[in-house]
């Protein structure tokens, strides 16, 4: 029997590692039918210039009530698969194998500075 092992990876460790950022933005969608409706807000995760190999061509996006919801699904949807970043530039293509990916927002970066004992 064959059991397949992922590394498992934090969203912003992984982006270090590989030197690409998720950007998230707030979209706005007005409501047509009825413009005196509040404008309702939700959030997309993406990296740009990055496809999925063997996927759909088009650009990686997830969406998500909260920019903590989209980043969340950007980890789902592109956990395990190959990314292509820059796919039509023969001089920076880069094919990227990603791990499984979590979210954490609590994720506080260990920079090797003070340890706590420096005063």
């Amino acid at each position: 029997m064959k059991i397949k092992c992922f590394d498992i990876k934090e969203l912003r460790e992984w982006e270090k590692e590989v030197g690409l950022e998720v950007i998230v933005n707030e979209v706005s969608q007005a409501n047509r039918n009825n413009p005196q409706a509040p404008v309702e807000y939700n959030f997309n995760a993406n990296i740009p210039d990055t496809i999925i190999k063997l996927g759909t061509g088009s650009d990686i996006r997830a969406e998500g009530d909260t920019a903590d919801e989209a980043i969340e699904a950007f980890c789902n949807n592109i956990s395990g698969k190959i990314i292509i970043y820059k796919a039509q530039d023969e001089n920076e293509r880069r094919e990227i194998a990603v791990p499984k990916l979590y979210f954490d927002p609590d994720f506080i970066e260990d920079t090797g500075g003070n340890d706590g004992n420096n005063k």
